[in-house]
């Protein structure tokens, strides 16, 4: 009957944007399962010392993807603005057109997209 659980799942993110893209994925797939739990658990555990014995299990995923990394001037520049610039019946919606990809952005630029969508519909 108890309100509160004990028992959680972290998601844990390491973005490895230290270097540049090839170097990074190649530093990720050198290393071992069991380094990289090392390596998770150590940063987890320096800013959670509470963690410290209560850690049963750390699953590791090395998921690349594309996200965006703005360069000085891309925000304001032509190269942003023209990948929002829409094609109907075409409309663009993703947190990049924004040039930093987060929920919110792609959020945003999904509503947007759909108004732009449903009154060129009606």
């Amino acid at each position: 009957l108890a309100q509160a659980r004990r028992d959680t799942v972290i998601t844990y993110y390491w973005p490895l944007s230290d270097q540049d893209p090839a170097t990074s994925r190649t530093t990720a797939l050198k290393r071992t399962l069991s380094q990289w739990q090392g390596f998770v658990s150590a940063d987890l555990l320096r800013v959670h010392p509470e963690l410290d014995g209560h850690i049963e299990n750390i699953d590791v995923r090395v998921w690349g993807h594309a996200m965006i990394r703005p360069t000085p001037g891309f925000i304001w520049g032509d190269a942003r603005a023209s990948a929002t610039a829409h094609q109907p019946p075409i409309y663009f919606a993703h947190s990049d057109l924004s040039g930093i990809s987060i929920f919110e952005e792609a959020y945003c630029r999904g509503q947007s997209a759909g108004t732009l969508a449903a009154r060129s519909l009606a």
